[in-house]
């Protein structure tokens, strides 16, 4: 019952945000990292999203650690998140999550992005 992630050439835009903390190359395993990613239309002007829509974008939580039974991937299913397209390519992300699976550090993400 475990969720992997494949990123493959389409034509939707793949979000991916990573936060990495204990970065020790010293130990195979001695690093915390988590990651979000969310699946995107090529062209849109404004996605507003609440809870079980976060869905539609695929939104997912990837934590990646020496903590067993709790790394892996995990559908995002609380939260809102907010684009607004401000320019051309240029949008502004607001993202507020909770994970009720997992422990998380990364609970909001406020990001200006550029799409090509």
């Amino acid at each position: 019952n475990r969720i992997y992630a494949t990123v493959e050439k389409g034509t939707q835009v793949v979000f991916k945000y990573s936060f990495k903390q204990n970065e020790d190359q010293q130990y195979l395993d001695g690093h915390y990292i988590e990651e979000i990613y969310a699946e995107l239309p090529s062209n849109f002007s404004e996605i507003s999203l609440k809870d079980e829509e976060l869905s539609k974008v695929k939104l997912l939580f990837n934590r990646l650690c020496y903590c067993k039974g709790s790394a892996g991937f995990y559908k995002i299913k609380k939260g809102k998140l907010v684009l607004k397209k401000i320019k051309k390519n240029i949008y502004t992300m607001h993202l507020d999550f909770k994970m009720d699976e997992v422990p998380q550090i990364t609970t909001t993400i406020n990001e200006t992005l550029i799409i090509k």
